[in-house]
């Protein structure tokens, strides 16, 4: 009865939330009586459901004044054309793979691809620099750095890893009072929210900072009619927002919705409880924050607005959850056709004793989350963007495999529902679905393969029940196999092992470590970059963008590359580690900037000229050149002399490092061009182009490459060098450029109105012109610096491939020219080499010298920074030399037995020396019939009966067959008996049938009662002139070994007298 009461009471709270969601207001109240009844009828029963613990309360709050059933596609384009009827431009949300130089974070809030309007370093001639009212939806995923969602997915209702801001922007144009009247108008007037359940925040003060409350702000929100005790004053933490510790920050105003039952929410603003939901923050940047910590107005001043999508369809659908919108239930509903378990029932806590809803959240949102970075172009791999779009594959599938317990396949089955649920927002989704499922299920695959290679190393490499930190981190290394064994499937295996003790805190120390480092690493790099009020301080003193267009005014002759006449360039701003300086004098470092340069800034992946500015008073080196908002900034030192502002230098590029430089960029593109047409939907991650090598990184949809992929893109590339095509550079406006066919651009690189195409072989006239000239060759957006003629690269090889045969990024590193027929001449040289140890081993050398020359081949193998290889090349020989030492071990075992077998022999010989026959007892009864054959040849005339024991793990397994009167201790011993021909002619027929071998080894036979198995005549090649046979004793305590020797001897005693 109390099951079936329980089951109305379900179906009374089924009632309730559609009415609520059509506001079926007559319905509703029926159903809030039934559900009172019950709640009063079933309060007596001790055992309820988790149901009821769900705050029923709350089911009854408030319901929405529209009387439209908002679906989460129309909460967004409602959003974005209410904007767009504003005069907004609506610009597509950005990759959620961040600009290169942005760190390794994904793309966490709407405004970051609006970064460079905000921190003035916009182009003036790219289209960003036109934007002044901007809608759009933007593609954030939070699970890392300072906005880390990861670890609250699933434990609550409203954290996820992938989401989307809804945002406008004003850059310049309106501020406060338009953008709080549009957020008010939108939510009450479009949206339908009641006013009484809407609050606002505002920026309190801080005096620290010397900013005083926004009252403005609060008098614009009165205004419009928001009532008093609705609007909440709060400090820095709540409503203060800044970019980063310096760099454009303002005060914000947010606006929160109401949930409770009673409407009255104010001492639950801003306090985390769910009750009360932040809907929208509208920031307004309108300081810039020095590195004193002093806020100083900024000449132009921003709105940035940004409203989760996820949070406002909750609202709007009456759900107290966004897991209970149309945005995730369609992904329950997939995975709970896959599920042998209960349907999702929204439980949390310890109410969610088993984990399972809990585990539908993870897997939900992280199937969305993953589409969406898949579609972007990151792959699951082992470094940056990557290890982190892996780490939340591994827990996807955790709780898919270990908690929800479904079968192989869900991931990927789940990716349609996704793209189906968010591709008409984002198109690019659906263009992807296929790539996205081959690559989640090549995840899935290596993580369950992972799971049974990673089990029998921690067995192994685990045997005093701990796993210390840096165990831990030499499996997610890989220094125990290939593939490395990430944190997550370690604890997995650990857990299933019952390991006891596992030191996670010793990894993140090392783990630690290991960032610190990198971050050392990038706080000297930036230290050569001006910083943001650096480039406020020149543009105040009135100092002009360098102009570098000198950079490209290389001319190549027959063998080189040279400058024409430079021209001279005058000083116009000097910076050491204190600020800005008038002079430096000899041995100082420091930072110069002049009216104009030859010298190429590092960009495009490219490293920087190196070279000197001179004049007759000084010389100074230039190290490093780094390009920021149009400053071309010269790192080096003062190597005589002084300098001082104004002075006029005279420009001294360092050719060879150009040239280098120039002929690896080439090849870069040209690599390119060969990957696509080898591998699958090629992206570029990013390149690096010095003088000495290229590397160059790329992400694809096959998860591995097979081997003569190597040898196609080797080929592909010394055929264009072999072509010998014209290298073309031409700057078109960029909207012309982007027609051109098979154009390869970098995804979420922002280019200038003018760009410059770099092609191989083909004219840019023609390609715009789409002429069909034959040739199928690179051509890309670049502004780096390349070779006139594809011919003077020389030749290519590939020396290293990573990630070849794994998900993920993938990386070619590269060798050029004179670098790489020198890999080739080492390649040569070292086959050579293991042509002469092959010879020495197999003419028997001894293994001293033999061995000294396999170590001096193997440092050259190994030693990659004086013996660089082609990748192809190194691995045969590796392969070679393994082989050829599995042929030297044996060859010395051979010759360690042979030599044994002789001192054996020799001893033998030596004592049966006079004697007509020979007896012996041997330790090893394999190489018994060795010496049987031996002793044959050597001493051919003289019988011989040899014996040994066998040890018991060599032993016949042949106990089960033992007669009755044969104890189960009795040791094997193996007998046998040479007879030569010479030896029996002695005797006449009637004798013989006693002289032959197999009558001596029944003569023991006879001895034994039986307790021995024959093996049988076995006539041995190396003996034409006698017989051998061979028998196998049991030998025990009542006859030992050394009774059935000394009847031997007595036996063949008699046949000699």
């Amino acid at each position: 009865m109390v099951v079936l009461q329980w089951v109305i009471f379900d179906v009374i709270l089924t009632v309730k939330g559609v009415c609520t969601m059509s506001n079926a207001n007559p319905v509703l109240k029926y159903a809030q009586r039934a559900q009172q009844y019950y709640m009063m009828h079933l309060d007596g029963h001790k055992q309820k459901p988790s149901k009821i613990d769900f705050n029923v309360r709350q089911l009854v709050k408030h319901q929405s004044t529209s009387s439209k059933a908002w679906r989460s596609s129309d909460v967004r384009q409602t959003f974005l054309q209410y904007f767009k009827d504003r005069d907004h431009l609506y610009v597509h949300s950005s990759s959620i793979i961040p600009p290169k130089d942005a760190g390794t974070y994904f793309v966490n809030a709407g405004m970051n691809q609006f970064k460079p309007i905000f921190l003035g370093t916009v182009e003036s001639t790219s289209e960003m620099a036109q934007y002044r009212r901007v809608v759009n939806s933007q593609k954030c995923i939070r699970i890392s750095g300072k906005h880390n969602d990861l670890d609250d997915v699933g434990k609550d209702t409203f954290h996820h890893t992938f989401f989307e801001m809804l945002g406008n922007w004003s850059f310049g144009d309106y501020f406060k009072q338009e953008a709080c009247q549009m957020a008010w108008k939108l939510l009450t007037d479009v949206y339908k929210l009641p006013k009484d359940r809407l609050y606002i925040t505002y920026f309190g003060g801080n005096e620290a900072l010397g900013v005083r409350a926004d009252l403005e702000c609060r008098d614009i929100w009165r205004n419009i009619g928001v009532s008093a005790d609705h609007i909440m004053p709060f400090g820095c933490e709540d409503n203060f927002w800044d970019m980063g510790d310096t760099g454009p920050c303002g005060p914000c105003t947010e606006i929160h919705y109401d949930r409770t039952e009673a409407g009255n929410a104010t001492r639950l603003v801003n306090t985390g409880s769910p009750d009360v939901v932040e809907l929208w923050n509208l920031v307004f940047m309108q300081y810039d924050r020095q590195a004193n910590g002093q806020l100083l107005p900024l000449p132009s001043k921003h709105v940035d607005t940004g409203m989760g999508l996820e949070r406002l369809t909750a609202v709007l659908q009456s759900k107290l959850s966004n897991y209970d919108t149309d945005l995730f239930m369609p992904l329950f509903s997939t995975i709970q056709r896959d599920c042998k378990f209960e349907a999702y029932k929204g439980r949390l806590g310890q109410d969610d004793v088993d984990g399972r809803d809990t585990a539908y959240r993870i897997v939900a949102d992280h199937a969305r989350m993953f589409t969406v970075a898949i579609a972007d172009g990151v792959r699951p791999g082992k470094h940056n963007l990557d290890s982190k779009l892996r780490h939340v594959i591994d827990q996807c599938l955790y709780q898919s495999i270990q908690i929800l317990e479904l079968p192989p396949g869900i991931l990927a089955r789940l990716v349609p529902v996704v793209v189906d649920i968010l591709g008409d927002a984002f198109p690019e989704l659906n263009r992807a679905v296929d790539k996205i499922q081959n690559i989640v299920d090549g995840a899935e695959h290596r993580y369950r393969e992972l799971l049974i290679k990673g089990e029998e190393i921690i067995s192994k490499i685990c045997t005093g029940g701990t796993l210390n930190g840096n165990m831990l981190v030499d499996l997610q290394d890989g220094v125990w196999q290939k593939t490395g064994i990430p944190l997550d499937i370690s604890l997995v295996i650990a857990a299933k092992l019952k390991i006891p003790n596992i030191d996670i805190e010793g990894f993140n120390k090392i783990m630690d470590l290991r960032k610190e480092k990198q971050r050392a690493a990038m706080i000297t790099a930036a230290g050569r970059l001006l910083s943001q009020q650096d480039v406020v301080f020149l543009r105040n003193e009135g100092v002009p963008p360098t102009d570098d267009h000198y950079k490209y005014e290389q001319v190549w002759n027959q063998e080189s590359l040279s400058f024409g006449k430079l021209e001279p360039g005058k000083v116009l701003a000097m910076k050491d580690e204190d600020g800005f300086i008038d002079q430096a004098n000899e041995r100082d470092v420091f930072m110069i900037i002049t009216d104009k340069t030859p010298f190429y800034a590092e960009g495009g992946g490219q490293v920087s000229d190196i070279g000197t500015w001179e004049n007759k008073n000084c010389i100074i080196a230039v190290e490093n050149v780094q390009e920021t908002n149009g400053y071309i900034v010269h790192s080096g030192r003062v190597v005589s002399g002084s300098v001082r502002i104004g002075d006029i230098l005279q420009p001294r590029v360092d050719t060879t490092h150009r040239q280098q430089c120039a002929v690896n960029h080439t090849a870069t593109h040209m690599l390119n061009f060969a990957l696509r047409n080898v591998a699958d939907d090629v992206t570029q991650q990013g390149s690096r182009v010095t003088p000495q090598k290229l590397v160059f990184d790329f992400g694809c949809s096959n998860m591995s490459l097979p081997d003569t992929c190597l040898d196609e893109i080797t080929s592909l590339v010394n055929g264009l060098i072999k072509d010998k095509l014209d290298i073309y550079c031409k700057e078109i406006p960029l909207e012309q450029a982007r027609s051109v066919p098979s154009l390869v651009t970098l995804q979420n690189e922002v280019y200038p109105s003018m760009a410059r195409v770099v092609s191989v072989g083909i004219p840019v006239d023609d390609l715009v012109a789409k002429k069909d000239t034959g040739v199928r060759a690179s051509t890309e957006l670049c502004g780096g610096c390349h070779v006139d003629n594809s011919s003077r690269v020389g030749h290519f090889v590939i020396t290293h491939f990573e990630g070849m045969k794994q998900q993920g990024t993938k990386r070619v590193t590269a060798l050029t020219g004179n670098a790489a027929m020198q890999s080739l001449a080492n390649v040569k040289k070292l086959r050579l080499s293991l042509d002469n140890l092959e010879s020495m081993i197999k003419a028997g050398k001894s293994s001293d010298t033999w061995h000294k020359t396999l170590t001096s081949i193997e440092k050259q193998l190994f030693n990659e920074e004086d013996q660089v290889l082609p990748k192809i090349d190194r691995e045969e020989l590796i392969a070679r030399i393994e082989k050829m030492k599995v042929k030297a071990v044996s060859h010395m075992k051979n010759v360690q037995k042979a030599e044994g077998l002789k001192q054996v022999l020799e001893k033998m010989l030596q004592e049966s020396e006079g004697k007509k026959y020979s007896v012996e007892q041997l330790n090893e009864p394999q190489t018994m019939k060795k010496i049987v054959a031996a002793l044959g040849q050597l001493s051919p005339d003289k019988p011989v009966m040899l014996f040994s024991g066998v040890p018991k793990d060599k032993a016949k397994k042949t106990a089960k067959f033992l007669p009755a009167n044969i104890s189960r201790s009795a040791k094997q011993t193996i007998a046998v008996a040479y007879v030569p021909n010479s030896f029996k002619n002695k005797f006449s027929d009637e004798q013989l049938i006693k002289a032959t071998a197999e009558a001596w080894v029944t003569h023991l036979d006879l001895l034994s009662n039986g307790k021995r198995k024959t093996i049988g005549s076995v006539e041995s090649k190396a003996l034409t002139d006698g017989d051998v046979h061979f028998i196998t004793l049991y030998t025990d305590d009542a006859q030992p070994l050394q009774y059935y020797m000394t009847h031997a001897q007595e036996y063949i005693e008699k046949l000699n007298n």
